[in-house]
């Protein structure tokens, strides 16, 4: 049984699931425990953490969206998640 947990708490929304048994699809990073932030802007949030000296990969399109990743000051991996970009 794959449990998943959405709990909403001061209008910060923390999803639990867990990891996929597969391995991760090439060019992912490794699948490792982390946390994960929705932002409002994807691009605008790694620019002024690159201008901040983090190191951050991406952002990337996968089929829930968009997303990207650094690791916090203590090591610890750190997804942000944008909306897709929309074309017009």
């Amino acid at each position: 049984k794959r449990d998943t947990y959405n709990f909403e708490v001061e209008g910060v929304n923390l999803f639990i699931h867990p990891a996929d048994d597969k391995p991760p699809t090439p060019g992912w990073p490794e699948d490792v425990d982390h946390i994960a932030f929705e932002v409002e802007d994807l691009d605008v949030e790694c620019e002024r953490l690159t201008a901040a000296g983090y190191e951050v990969r991406g952002p990337s399109q996968f089929p829930w969206g968009r997303s990207a990743w650094l690791y916090d000051p203590d090591g610890r991996m750190v997804e942000l998640h944008g909306p897709d970009i929309v074309y017009e």
